[in-house]
């Protein structure tokens, strides 16, 4: 029965493809500070970046991130990044992330939660929902999810 349940699951994630229309969005401004390496930053002073950080104890935050990126004329970027914390184990955040310009813009709100497993291991999921828009192509809505490990 193991083995049916798992191959099933496999399947699921065989037919399952992820894609970026355009561009991926723009990071907030302390990790492009960073040059994106976040991956290796346990804290959360540049923003949540990944959904386990909530569970290393931070009481709470706000983050309002913008950027213009360079040679692109017109795009805006805005973030804000809210958390706080459940307990002495776990915490709960909310990320809103816009990019675009007239003829594109993208959207995406996150509801995330991490927790503290072990002493130096965390755990952390989101779920949400993705938006873009373009004049030529109309519009289009997507609901994700994701799991995050956190490890010191």
């Amino acid at each position: 029965m193991r083995l049916i349940f798992t191959l099933f699951l496999f399947h699921l994630c065989i037919l399952q493809a992820t894609a970026q229309v355009f561009m991926r969005p723009f990071d907030n401004t302390p990790t492009l500070s960073l040059g994106g390496a976040t991956v290796a930053y346990p804290g959360v002073a540049s923003g949540i970046t990944n959904e386990a950080q909530l569970g290393l104890g931070e009481k709470r935050g706000v983050y309002v991130s913008s950027a213009i990126p360079y040679g692109i004329g017109g795009w805006q970027v805005a973030q804000v990044q809210a958390f706080t914390r459940l307990d002495k184990q776990s915490g709960f955040g909310v990320d809103v992330h816009y990019a675009g310009i007239e003829a594109l813009q993208e959207q995406r709100f996150r509801l995330l939660y991490g927790r503290r497993l072990g002493e130096k291991f965390y755990l952390g999921a989101n779920v949400g929902l993705a938006r873009i828009a373009a004049q030529e192509y109309g519009s289009a809505n997507g609901i994700a999810a994701g799991i995050s490990l956190l490890t010191q």
